[in-house]
């Protein structure tokens, strides 16, 4: 029998999504328990590393990688997402929920009612198949996708990105991994997997196609500091940080464009 547990990410100050949290729960089925998300908009982009170390003195950036969070709201998701794996190992330490797995959500994520079962299937399959693993990918925004790994499952695929942590899955088992890859910082928290997946850190999947995808709500991640571009040492590298989220942005939307195309196109058919 598979045990998951079931996590959402919810900042209490997003209250336009608090009704959205039974949809989430009734489309489920299962028991869910709501993590409060952190909330980061107030956070000086100078004081990112300090901000951090309030909730571990671990945290630090990777060696020679030069990166930092370029919008306050990426540190409280980053921070958010740790949270929940601090759980997952001091439950473990307790030795609760063991051999269990966990799903993390956060609170925009959609996915048809039978999502339980597709994920039972997801852990009986790679169970029977011996393949062991750190964390998959229910869903990207990038249809990022590698090597045919079995069933639904697959590789990442090293050369594209793969946005999007909406939709999580977890080996209790494997908490430690998880938990210390994330004290070393590389990136964003859905491309840092991505990342220490691809440099054989986590072992990590991706379910392709998704079976969990994101609600068409306002993103919360594009909130900053409000005089963090005005700072005396911060103005030249806000600009090039603003270009890189613009076309970050640009690219999400040529995305989510295309897959509308294709959804028409089906229906028409």
């Amino acid at each position: 029998m598979v045990n998951i547990n079931y996590y959402i990410i919810h900042c209490d100050e997003h209250k336009e999504r608090e009704q959205y949290l039974d949809t989430i729960k009734t489309l489920l089925g299962k028991p869910v328990e709501i993590i409060k998300g952190i909330y980061s908009k107030f956070v000086k982009l100078p004081d990112q590393l300090e901000f951090m170390k309030t909730f571990n003195s671990n945290f630090h950036f990777e060696e020679n990688s030069n990166f930092e969070f370029y919008l306050s709201g990426q540190i409280g998701c980053y921070l958010s997402h740790f949270k929940i794996l601090e759980k997952i190992l001091n439950n473990k330490n307790n030795n609760l929920y063991v051999d269990d797995y966990s799903v993390v959500f956060e609170d925009d994520v959609t996915f048809q009612d039978n999502l339980h079962s597709q994920i039972e299937n997801i852990v009986s399959t790679l169970e029977n198949s011996n393949i062991d693993f750190d964390i998959i990918y229910l869903g990207n925004n990038n249809d990022n996708k590698g090597t045919h790994i079995v069933s639904n499952i697959y590789s990442l695929d090293p050369n594209e990105n793969c946005w999007g942590t909406h939709a999580l899955l977890l080996k209790n088992k494997n908490i430690e991994k998880l938990y210390y890859s994330v004290l070393n910082i590389r990136d964003e928290i859905d491309s840092h997997y991505r990342k220490s997946i691809c440099n054989n850190v986590l072992d990590g999947f991706v379910v392709y196609p998704s079976i969990c995808t994101q609600k068409d709500f306002v993103s919360y991640i594009k909130e900053h500091h409000p005089v963090e571009d005005s700072h005396p040492t911060n103005t030249k590298n806000m600009q090039m940080r603003r270009i890189m989220q613009m076309k970050r942005i640009m690219q999400m939307k040529r995305i989510m464009q295309m897959k509308q195309r294709i959804k028409i196109k089906r229906l028409c058919w």
